[in-house]
């Protein structure tokens, strides 16, 4: 496409906080590429390395700021938009994301946001910078005028994913992000290069519906065989990644289209070249998926497991079966594939009886690594609005609505807190890096030696410390575990601080 040279800057803002996590925001890193295609000018900031000194000088340079915003970093950006309002009162900005997706009308009673994208972004945000003194030609947008709100016509979704560009990922400092150490999963070689091939998901689950179809349609679509691979191959030549995480809902959702993409990794001779992951499901897992994901060099499959109780697992509409679930975790073994089980506790009308079920078999199908969420209702789900229509909701704050751990109760449940904590905190300690498994099995060992090496390209010896502490620490006996647990937190506290030291004088030189 050719581009045009334009006046107008865009500033977009990943407004997370807190700990680092080790990957770009490929929504906003999409959304530039899309704008510079267009010949705009486009910066970006996160804020989980800027300060507010750097926000500060985009706001006096820019014409637009946009914010990417989940639910649980909701009242961080809207603080960081006040402040742009106070450098510039002339700047424009924009909120997009998820919940602004959701909740357009509530956002925009913040009086220092001008304007709200609703769902997809690429198109959306280049209409409204060419077209923003006249907001009703602007698909997919809402905002205020006169002190009246207005939500415009819903732009169609981009059918064709093979028309975007590549995610501009050099928008951020990529260089120290992928210096972070990836905590979950905990044998992921790093650095490592995310990607998005697909959008939407078929299923209805009661904690994830009708969000995810508010942002991208009830359709799933997925690129090209080929400009899928096209772009693995990209980010291999240009990054030299350690490995690349598949970050789509769900990369299996369609069997044919998914062995054609492991073909055609494989006739590239991409396989022998990069170590990828991925995230499944377990009713669209079957031996020739597991099969080609091997053989393309795939080495980690994540699955949205949740419970290991058909009760809760119907609650939560999963449209899954304990049995689906256990053969899953059991093709990954066959296959030598690593299985990474994600499993949610304190979920609705869930029973100790229930928990405890989910403990005992996940400890039988020892999944190669388990991961456990304490059950949030984010905003705008079904799980939301039921939990508020009964009057159960214990949280006004929707940013804490939207985190998946904590330790306070959100809502009501029908056992205890210290029962869902017990649960919790087994899981938890199962999930550790498992010495059974690095004896017994040749590609767990294979992945953590890999990890183990890209500590040691990074100069990272702290995380080696880390990881090794980790298989001492799966090896103690529950009872000691819960005994040492302050003592512990408090050693692993000490760890994370002196890493972020570290990393802080290493970007500084």
């Amino acid at each position: 496409m050719t581009t045009r040279a334009r006046s107008e800057k865009v500033t977009l803002v990943y407004p997370a906080e807190g700990p680092i996590e080790p990957f770009v925001p490929l929504g906003i890193c999409s959304l530039g590429a899309s704008l510079k295609e267009e010949g705009i000018d486009v910066g970006a900031l996160d804020m989980r390395f800027c300060k507010l000194d750097d926000l500060r000088q985009a706001a006096e340079d820019s014409d637009f700021i946009g914010f990417s915003v989940m639910t649980v970093y909701l009242n961080q950006a809207l603080k960081l938009a006040r402040f742009c309002k106070e450098v510039n009162h002339k700047i424009k900005i924009i909120f997009g994301g998820p919940h602004p997706s959701i909740f357009p009308q509530e956002i925009l009673i913040n009086k220092e946001v001008d304007f709200v994208v609703i769902g997809e972004g690429e198109k959306a945000i280049v209409d409204l910078v060419e077209n923003f003194d006249q907001p009703f030609k602007v698909k997919g947008i809402a905002f205020r005028k006169n002190n009246k709100y207005f939500i415009n016509p819903p732009r169609e979704p981009i059918n064709d994913l093979d028309t975007l560009p590549f995610p501009d990922r050099d928008l951020f400092p990529l260089k120290e992000i992928s210096k972070k150490v990836p905590f979950w999963p905990c044998l992921t070689p790093y650095p490592q290069i995310s990607m998005i091939s697909t959008r939407g998901c078929p299923y209805n689950c009661l904690y994830c519906q009708p969000t995810l179809r508010a942002i991208f349609g009830a359709k799933t679509r997925r690129r090209s065989v080929y400009r899928t691979v096209d772009e693995i191959q990209y980010i291999y030549q240009k990054y030299h990644p350690a490995s690349v995480f598949m970050a789509d809902d769900l990369f299996t959702a369609n069997k044919a289209w998914t062995i054609n993409v492991c073909n055609e990794i494989k006739n590239r001779g991409l396989q022998k070249k990069i170590i990828w992951e991925c995230e499944s499901r377990a009713n669209t897992f079957d031996p020739d998926i597991a099969k080609a994901l091997k053989e393309s060099g795939c080495f980690m499959v994540w699955f949205g497991i949740e419970s290991y109780s058909q009760k809760t697992l119907n609650t939560l509409r999963k449209a899954t079966t304990v049995e689906q679930n256990i053969r899953a975790i059991e093709l990954c073994k066959k296959y030598k594939l690593l299985s990474f089980e994600q499993l949610m506790v304190g979920n609705p009308s869930e029973s100790f009886s229930d928990l405890q079920e989910t403990l005992n078999v996940s400890c039988r199908v020892k999944a190669d690594i388990t991961a456990v969420a304490i059950t949030s209702p984010i905003p705008g789900t079904d799980l939301y609005r039921q939990l508020k229509k009964e009057k159960n909701l214990l949280v006004d704050d929707v940013s804490e609505l939207g985190s998946r751990f904590g330790e306070e109760e959100k809502f009501r449940l029908s056992h205890s807190i210290r029962e869902r904590g017990f649960a919790y905190d087994k899981l938890k300690s199962k999930g550790e890096i498992n010495l059974f498994f690095l004896l017994t099995r040749p590609c767990y060992r294979r992945i953590f030696f890999k990890r183990i090496k890209s500590h040691l390209n990074s100069g990272n010896l702290t995380a080696i410390f880390v990881d090794f502490g980790r298989i001492i620490y799966g090896l103690l006996p529950f009872f000691l575990v819960i005994k040492l647990r302050k003592y512990i937190n408090f050693v692993k506290r000490l760890i994370l601080e002196n890493s972020m030291r570290l990393l802080d004088e290493k970007l500084e030189e």
